[in-house]
């Protein structure tokens, strides 16, 4: 238990607000976290609280910080059903 609150804390430090992005698609908003070259991004709406790993970002698989930009497509895996499930095309973009 003792293990996973650390860890827990350390992730939160970790998380810097210039890198936390709310994501507007064509299809829905995402809260998004860029952490050691990855991003991280779970569903506003959703209730299930985990965060899935954005595979593709606008077709590239290996992506920086400077491809997150308005109409990149998004591809990431769904916790719930543990796949790769198509995000939509980024419309609006905001520093959190």
């Amino acid at each position: 238990m003792f293990f996973k609150r650390k860890k827990y804390e350390r992730i939160i430090e970790e998380i810097e607000p210039e890198r936390s992005f709310l994501i507007h698609t064509n299809e829905t908003r995402f809260i998004i976290h860029y952490l050691d070259t990855k991003f991280y991004a779970r569903k506003v709406l959703s209730k299930d609280s985990r965060f899935g790993l954005i595979t593709s970002l606008n077709g590239k698989k290996k992506y920086k910080l400077s491809d997150l930009d308005l109409g990149a497509e998004i591809i990431f895996i769904l916790p719930r059903l543990n796949k790769e499930v198509s995000g939509g095309r980024v419309k609006r973009i905001a520093v959190r």
